[in-house]
């Protein structure tokens, strides 16, 4: 006989369980899941998409809508509210970048909070003509 051992090698990874123990499994890791999309962005997406529907004349109006999906006129009221926010902040809904970033590079305040409005009166945005004031210094 030899004085060498048996070697056994595994492919093995760690996991956690319901009790946030390392655990050790046999076999590769699983494939990592996939990048998940905010909510609030497939919100706007599909105010984006209901709105069309109104301007093309698929439905009649918001109220059908609602009918279709089973949800109430109000909350189909809140979705398409979406779309009507400013283009800076559907830009930071759908990228998740400042609103009031400067192409040199800087940034200030931003105008949006992440609430349903701005953050104080000094950060405003002007909504009948969809542009932004600009951030305070």
């Amino acid at each position: 006989m030899s004085d060498k051992g048996v070697r056994v090698e595994y492919e093995v990874h760690f996991k956690r369980d319901r009790r946030a123990r390392k655990v050790v499994r046999q076999g590769p890791p699983p494939a990592p899941p996939p990048e998940t999309v905010p909510r609030i962005a497939r919100l706007l997406a599909l105010a984006w998409k209901w709105e069309e529907m109104v301007r093309r004349g698929d439905v009649k109006d918001h109220a059908e809508i609602a009918r279709r999906m089973g949800l109430t006129r109000a909350r189909v009221s809140q979705i398409c509210g979406l779309a009507l926010r400013p283009a800076a902040e559907q830009e930071y809904i759908l990228l998740g970048a400042s609103p009031c970033t400067y192409t040199d590079g800087g940034s200030r305040p931003g105008l949006w909070s992440g609430r349903s409005g701005p953050t104080d009166a000094t950060q405003r945005t002007d909504r009948r003509s969809q542009a932004s004031v600009p951030c305070p210094s």
